[in-house]
């Protein structure tokens, strides 16, 4: 005889793979899960320049997991969504006009703002650093978080008034508060500083005609300027030089040649009928001759008027003559 039995199956849960896809070519997490049960959001992951937003469905991210709710049935793969983060780019014009910050997003170019200005000073680039090292490159350089870049200034050479063999100040204009140095050559004569307003004037010794002075000027921040040169007028003799004396005018034809004194190394202007035709130059005993060719048939009047190194000028001398 035989007794009947009763068999139970034996139910083990169905467990499901479930893949995490960052997306940005990184390390691919997995979990495993049994069917019809939720799971927890592994720790987030990662991405320089991105901000995480969550697991999606879809790669596209429409469609968001819900830890809370949504139940593994099947081996599954969720997607991390990102967002690219935006970063401020801020301008520091270093005591220039305001430039206004700029916003964009990771690893891009930034366009070049319009330049500041400042007075006194040549606007020279944007850095990354303060000291003006590093030059920022808007064609190439990236934005990979928030930046300051620094404007670069050039100062300005100063503007130096004239100077003549009778002054005792050497003065001009540059920025508020700088120092000025005066050089003859390789040597300091002078030092001084600008007031408030950036006038300047600094006491020198009188100074040789023709002598060429060198000055440049260096802000408080210790930025220099290029050199402004100068040279030393000639206002030794205020006195115009004496006028020229004919001797001897002789008229050949349409040649005329005079020959006459003045002041020793002066320059003789000549004119026919008040348009400059030539100058010479008077010699050292004071002595000059002049030729003058094709004269116009008529009736001409032949000035003569001497001028010295520092701009004095006689009076005109006059002469009239008549060419067949």
């Amino acid at each position: 005889m035989h007794s009947s039995k009763t068999l139970y199956g034996n139910w083990s849960p169905t467990k499901f793979t479930v893949i995490f896809d960052s997306q940005d070519g990184g390390l691919v997490q997995t979990m495993t899960a049994e069917y019809n049960t939720i799971i927890t959001a592994p720790t987030p992951p990662t991405r320089t320049g991105y901000t995480f937003v969550g697991w999606y469905k879809d790669a596209a991210g429409q469609t968001a997991w819900n830890f809370a709710t949504d139940k593994v049935t099947e081996n599954t793969v969720l997607y991390a969504k990102w967002n690219i983060n935006s970063y401020t780019v801020s301008f520091n014009s270093q005591g220039g006009s305001t430039v206004d910050a700029k916003t964009v997003i990771y690893n891009t170019t930034v366009g070049e703002p319009t330049a500041p200005t400042r007075k006194g000073y040549t606007f020279d680039g944007w850095y990354k650093d303060a000291a003006g090292q590093a030059t920022w490159n808007f064609a190439t350089d990236k934005v990979t978080g928030n930046v300051t870049l620094y404007a670069k200034w050039l100062l300005n050479s100063p503007v130096i008034n004239p100077i003549d063999d009778n002054d005792t100040k050497i003065s001009g204009t540059t920025v508020a508060n700088a120092t000025i140095t005066v050089k003859s050559g390789s040597v300091v004569i002078a030092t001084g500083k600008a007031d408030s307003n950036g006038i300047f004037s600094i006491k020198i010794k009188q100074q040789k005609a023709g002598t060429e002075l060198s000055v440049y000027a260096k802000d408080k921040t210790g930025i220099q300027s290029e050199t402004t040169k100068v040279k030393v007028l000639d206002r030794k003799d205020p006195n115009a030089p004496k006028d020229p004396e004919i001797t001897s005018f002789i008229i050949k034809n349409r040649e005329v040649q005079i020959k006459g004194t003045a002041e020793a190394n002066t320059t003789i202007i000549v004119k026919i009928n008040n348009r400059e035709v030539t100058k010479v130059k008077v010699s050292s005993k004071g002595t000059f001759s002049v030729k003058l060719s094709n004269v116009s048939k008529g009736n001409n009047k032949i000035t003569l008027q001497a001028i010295d190194k520092a701009g004095n000028k006689s009076n005109e001398v006059d002469r009239y003559v008549t060419i067949k």
